[in-house]
């Protein structure tokens, strides 16, 4: 098993958990993973890789609707994902 997919099955046990239920969609990870403003880089790159897998999963129906969307998509929550990190590490490094 690669790194990604732990990652993506650590996330999706989260997300089931976080929303007591067995069946997560690609919209709730998405927001899941966008609103995310804890200070757990694990978490959040289980919740990346999670929400990239279940977009990618569903890239035929997404670009049927308007083609490169998926592209779009994928691209934008990588750079949520670095945001997020890189915010996480000034507030790792500012004195309380």
């Amino acid at each position: 098993m690669t790194e990604f997919t732990i990652n993506a099955i650590e996330g999706l046990k989260y997300l089931k958990e976080k929303y007591k239920t067995e069946f997560v969609t690609s919209g709730v990870a998405v927001t899941t993973f966008r609103e995310f403003d804890g200070s757990d880089t694990n978490l959040l790159t289980h919740l990346l890789c999670i929400t990239a897998l279940m977009i990618e999963k569903q890239r035929d129906e997404i670009d049927n609707i308007k083609q490169g969307t998926t592209d779009k998509m994928l691209a934008s929550i990588k750079e949520t994902y670095i945001d997020k990190i890189k915010t996480m590490e000034i507030k790792k490094n500012v004195p309380h």
